[in-house]
């Protein structure tokens, strides 16, 4: 069992204890509900870097503002966690002449519509690649924010090109 226990010595004029004043009271219960809650965080949390695809977390209401990267995103698009929390992502990652499309996907969202795209992004170097784009909304702890995953699919467009060349020249010949 966990006990808290909160108490005072009450000591006489000459300063000698005589006495104890307190209370002690069972937390088993609470401890026992703190230790499955941060169980589950540590889960959620190793679940969240571990992930195969480039993870974030992102505010949706301005300003849009991201909370959280995983190690993924870090190895896909070069900037660290903090390079990237704090900072608009749009600004990060989407080349400049696609970032009116990020705006539209900002009030699918906001409505409550799941994002689903393709689109060019950048990395921190300034290379661009072929990316899947999901988004959800969700809610943290009352506030809306987005989950958004990122999927380099640049070596699958390659595959389907050539494939469609090959299908083009079966054909022409």
């Amino acid at each position: 069992h966990w006990i808290h226990v909160i108490g005072v010595v009450l000591r006489d004029v000459t300063g000698v204890p005589r006495r104890w004043s307190g209370s002690a009271t069972d937390i088993t219960k609470r401890k026992r509900v703190e230790t499955e809650l941060a169980r589950q965080q540590a889960y959620h949390d190793e679940l969240f870097e571990l992930a195969p695809d480039a993870l974030i977390l992102t505010t949706i209401n301005d300003p849009v503002r991201t909370l959280r990267i995983n190690r993924e995103f870090t190895r896909v698009f070069g900037y660290t966690s903090q390079e990237a929390v704090g900072r608009r992502m749009r600004e990060l990652i989407a080349p400049d002449e696609l970032r009116p499309a990020n705006l539209t996907h900002n009030a699918d969202l906001l409505a409550g519509r799941k994002v689903e795209t393709d689109a060019i992004r950048q990395r921190k170097d300034g290379t661009r690649f072929h990316a899947h784009i999901t988004a959800q909304r969700v809610q943290l702890l009352g506030e809306d924010a987005a989950f958004v995953i990122y999927r380099d699919i640049t070596e699958r467009m390659r595959i389907e090109a050539e494939l469609r060349s090959r299908q083009e020249i079966d054909l022409n010949t």
